[in-house]
């Protein structure tokens, strides 16, 4: 089951909230979780804690597979 919300709820926040940041949004608990310099953050009362640190990963890409190698006509 999908299940489908109403972000018309949810204020509009500028990325202006986290200087810096490449990315930011909202956790399921509506703290702020925001993405600088390679590391994914997570804001909680004014302290900023790493979640992880994707710098010493590298991306292996892959080519894709047959099925997904010709669009649909």
């Amino acid at each position: 089951m999908v299940h489908q919300h109403d972000w018309s709820k949810f204020p509009y926040e500028s990325k202006s909230e986290i200087e810096g940041a490449d990315w930011y949004g909202r956790d399921q608990s509506h703290r702020i979780v925001y993405a600088h310099d390679g590391k994914l953050f997570r804001r909680v009362n004014s302290t900023d804690e790493v979640l992880i640190d994707l710098n010493d990963r590298q991306p292996n890409p892959l080519p894709a597979p047959a099925w997904a190698q010709q669009f649909p006509r």
